[in-house]
């Protein structure tokens, strides 16, 4: 058998072809131990930062989600009609060619509780809304939405709040936060606060799809001032610092042009487990805001407010006796947004409504209006027509859930107080020529009614009352609370008459003779700043003689002039 033989070795003696297929070896190996070095170098020392990158791109983008649901429940509180907002919870990594990632990079948003938000001292001027906006603590439980990353490389990530008043990063563990917009609480003369409710808790690496949809929407604006001067305060729960609070409201200090009483603001109670503290501040009580409150839902859930009071809207005034006149009042809830579905009754002492007898049931609608038609009887001069809803589920009625309207008849008979028809021309005794309506150099506005004298006579005023004022632009507008009464265009002092109040002496009895002429100054106003005195309006005005009989008179303005307030 042949045998195998040694290598043949060189001239010199050496194996050459050997050692230099040994050497190839060793090179690849060499060669491949190096690649995966630099393989291993690169998992560890550049990848981590490559996917920090991604990550904190990622979180840039879900902070524009967050900041598109901000402006979501912003659109969605002013319009009442429903959204939904894309938030992309998560990310993946890039492939990279042997080299290895994480898990997929997840993230959570979710409401969290947060308690009340209060508002405290504040009084509407509108008439029927200050039966509920009294100056008492009003609260409004709300929620945040949170959205919580849970990031494998970019460890100090925050969390991004949006609750009411503001959206902002908050960094737990450095307790500071980050603004990033919202809407203040308040701005220059408008206070604003959306609170929010709902469940939502969605967690993953997909794009969620979040609903928006008003639980008390859309926004109405009722104005409301400090109860007798004294500042509006309000408080909210945030998780926001104090001092980013500070930042946040310092463009709406007073000293800056703003409202907010800079020394007010302050943290009433430190931060709960959760880093949740209550932060209060106070708005100046002199100035007179829009105040605009709504409550979102988010996710699922969120039930619709409930009904709290009830306004007028519109109806009342002059109806010939037999014709028809509507009578419209809404229902709103705690954040002055209509309520429907909700039953309010219309009652009159006398006269009969259309599809009822005295009374009559009208359930309001999406709007929160419920319109009544009611005919008033005739030899009725001033008919007060109410309407009532029981809200609060207990018996009876509190102020706030009744208004009223006035409705006048153009009486054919006289006898009784207020009695005869309006602006009578008899042969002998006061009428009235003609009405000016005045705006006032210092921004006070009043009628001036002058009567004429027929015939020889001689006729005394001694007592006169208000007996209804209608607000002839905008008949939902506050009403004047009394009519000062001057005996001359310039008198200086009067005889301030309430609405609906009883007969008031004349301080100065206005007495006409012969063909004589008297012209007398009529200044609305009221104790609460409120809506204001137009050229539309018209009052109905009664006068007592010193014989004890009475004349009434409408008072509308013919026509519109400017002059010196004679009081200033």
């Amino acid at each position: 058998m042949p045998r195998n033989r040694p290598p043949t070795p060189d001239s010199d003696g050496s194996n050459r072809a050997t050692d230099r297929g040994v050497s190839e070896i060793l090179g690849a190996i060499l060669l491949f131990g190096l690649l995966i070095a630099m393989l291993v170098l690169v998992q560890v020392g550049a990848v981590p930062g490559w996917n920090q990158q991604v990550e904190y791109q990622h979180d840039q983008r879900a902070q524009g989600d967050m900041a598109e649901l901000a402006d979501s429940v912003s659109r969605v509180s002013a319009t009442g009609i429903a959204e939904s907002v894309a938030i992309e919870l998560g990310t993946t990594y890039p492939v990279r060619p042997f080299l290895l990632n994480p898990p997929p990079a997840s993230g959570t948003i979710h409401t969290v509780d947060r308690g009340p938000v209060t508002i405290r001292n504040a009084i509407a001027s509108e008439r029927d809304v200050r039966d509920y906006w009294t100056g008492e603590t009003r609260s409004f439980e709300t929620a945040a939405v949170a959205y919580d990353p849970d990031y494998n490389e970019y460890a100090n990530a925050p969390t991004t709040v949006l609750e009411a008043g503001a959206l902002y990063n908050d960094y737990d563990d450095a307790d500071r936060a980050l603004v990033l917009g919202g809407a203040k609480p308040v701005s220059g003369e408008t206070i604003s606060l959306t609170t929010l409710t709902g469940n939502l808790s969605e967690s993953g690496v997909r794009t969620e799809s979040v609903a928006v949809r008003a639980s008390s929407a859309p926004t109405q604006t009722v104005a409301v001032s400090g109860q007798n001067g004294d500042p509006i305060t309000l408080s909210v729960r945030t998780s926001m610092p104090l001092a980013t609070w500070q930042s946040y409201l310092e463009g709406q200090y007073v000293a800056n042009g703003g409202h907010v009483l800079a020394d007010s603001l302050a943290q009433t109670a430190p931060p709960n487990e959760r880093g949740v503290r209550t932060i209060q501040f106070a708005l100046e009580g002199s100035v007179t805001y829009d105040l605009r409150l709504s409550r979102v839902a988010v996710g699922d859930g969120g039930a619709e407010a409930n009904a709290t009071y009830l306004t007028k809207v519109s109806g009342g005034g002059y109806t010939p006796a037999g014709s028809r006149t509507e009578l419209v009042a809404q229902a709103r809830d705690a954040y002055n947004a209509p309520t429907s579905g909700v039953p309010i009754t219309f009652s009159a002492p006398s006269g009969t409504f259309v599809d009822g007898g005295s009374t009559v049931t009208v359930t309001t609608g999406p709007d929160g209006r419920a319109t009544a038609t009611y005919v008033p009887a005739s030899g009725t001069a001033n008919v007060e027509v109410s309407a009532s809803s029981e809200l609060d589920g207990a018996s009876g009625t509190s102020e706030a859930e009744r208004t009223t309207f006035d409705v006048s008849t153009v009486l054919t008979t006289g006898g009784g107080d207020d009695a005869g028809e309006p602006n009578p021309r008899e042969s002998d005794g006061p009428y009235l020529s003609s009405v000016t309506f005045v705006n006032g150099w210092n921004g006070n506005k009043w009628f001036e009614a002058t009567f004429a004298n027929a015939g020889s006579g001689t006729h005394t005023w001694v007592s006169a009352r208000l007996a209804f004022y209608n607000k002839q632009v905008n008949p939902a507008d506050q009403l004047p609370e009394y009519v000062d009464f001057y005996a001359s265009a310039t008198a200086a002092t009067g005889t301030r008459l309430e609405l609906r109040g009883p007969y008031e002496p004349l301080g100065a009895p206005i007495t006409f003779s012969g063909t004589s002429t008297r012209t007398v100054r009529l200044d609305p106003g009221q104790a609460n700043e409120g809506g204001d005195v137009q050229s539309g309006d018209f009052m109905v005005i009664s006068v007592k003689y010193a014989d004890g009989s009475t004349d009434t008179y409408f008072v509308g303005a013919e026509s519109t002039t400017s002059k010196k307030d004679p009081k200033n």
